[in-house]
């Protein structure tokens, strides 16, 4: 570890520190744990005794009584890295990439989710940490992505680490959640002496961070807003072509036989002048219990395409349903096993919505 300490206004720092070092050196009152971002999302970590190892480590050895805090990390920039690769000042591993391709689809908004989803499930149950030191970096970055406008601002300086700006909003979120204090204005402040190994953008000038309005009106409307909302962020606000309103999105979720249909229903929807977009999810030979254990357990079993153009592979169903506000979505039970099926039995389980079931099967059996 390297272990960097202020309390006089100057920064210090012991290299080759082991953990020891830093829980014996002053007496806490918080320590704040803290998940690798592209590891927080993926719930086989949680899924071990290695969180109550460290914890059960930090109180056997820490200098004090502290109470926990979580910090929740943020997200990583899919969009900005992966279509402009020159704006990333570090080249992207290629197992950063197949790693957040397998358990996020490249998805930001996605990966938030999952990231959320395990803080809540494992973190915000564990009666060791203290609700007030949860800290939802994850939010506060997610929110200015999704809904601020970054007009010639960046929250990011390469493929995984936070810009100066990106770490000043996280920096008074955090205060706020330690200390209880409400963010009402952002002040005219230069953070000096920023090591030199941290100036990675224009945000900086000779060593200070220089704060602009546009920077105090995304920081300050960020972070009271996930003081507000800590674990939940709207999606990104898409700007559609004129006309998409009155397009008909149909999302069909089956087997091979919703696999070969939507290109010529598109072409009869064109044909008669309609706007109908038909998506599909398939995975061959697939029943309706097998979707939901797919679901259930987040597996990327799945195959989209959209006009019967395939967008991606290797995808899983929640990443599908989560694309578009849909119009109709069409379930679909293998032919072997609809004779068997009763939507009385689960009719209370789905949300009322335009849903229906389809199939095909044979007139005769066959005669060999």
């Amino acid at each position: 570890y390297r272990y960097h300490k202020n309390v006089d206004g100057t920064w210090v720092t012991q290299m080759e520190a082991t953990m020891l070092d830093g829980l014996k050196d002053e007496r806490w009152d918080i320590v704040v744990l803290q998940e690798a971002s592209y590891e927080l999302g993926i719930e086989a970590n949680f899924q071990n005794d290695n969180l109550q190892k460290l914890i059960d480590y930090v109180k056997a050895n820490v200098n004090g009584e502290p109470e926990f805090g979580f910090n929740t990390e943020f997200t990583s920039p899919f969009v900005d890295t992966y279509t402009n690769p020159e704006t990333a000042q570090t080249a992207v591993p290629e197992n950063f990439v197949s790693k957040h391709e397998k358990y996020y689809n490249l998805d930001q908004q996605y990966m938030y989710e999952c990231m959320i989803a395990n803080t809540k499930k494992y973190i915000c149950s564990n009666d060791t940490f203290n609700p007030q030191y949860i800290i939802p970096a994850a939010t506060v970055m997610q929110y200015a992505n999704n809904m601020m406008d970054m007009t010639d601002l960046d929250l990011y300086r390469d493929y995984v680490h936070a810009s100066e700006m990106g770490r000043l909003m996280i920096s008074y979120l955090m205060y706020c959640q330690l200390t209880g204090d409400t963010l009402d204005s952002i002040d005219d402040i230069k953070v000096n002496e920023i090591p030199q190994h941290l100036r990675h953008s224009r945000y900086t000038s000779e060593g200070a961070l220089v704060i602009t309005d546009a920077m105090k009106k995304v920081v300050l409307e960020s972070v009271n807003y996930t003081l507000e909302n800590p674990f939940t962020v709207p999606e990104a606000i898409e700007q559609e072509d004129p006309g998409a309103d009155d397009v008909i999105n149909v999302l069909m979720i089956g087997n091979s036989f919703c696999n070969y249909y939507p290109d010529e229903l598109k072409a009869m929807a064109d044909a008669a002048g309609k706007k109908l977009d038909v998506y599909n999810v398939y995975y061959g030979g697939c029943k309706l219990s097998q979707h939901y254990k797919f679901l259930k357990n987040d597996l990327p079993e799945y195959s989209f395409k959209k006009n019967g153009v395939k967008q991606k592979d290797e995808v899983t169903l929640w990443y599908c349903i989560s694309q578009k506000n849909w119009d109709y979505i069409s379930l679909q039970e293998g032919r072997i096993f609809l004779s068997s099926f009763s939507p009385s039995k689960s009719r209370s389980d789905w949300k009322e919505g335009p849903t229906f079931t389809s199939t095909l099967a044979r007139k005769s059996a066959p005669s060999s």
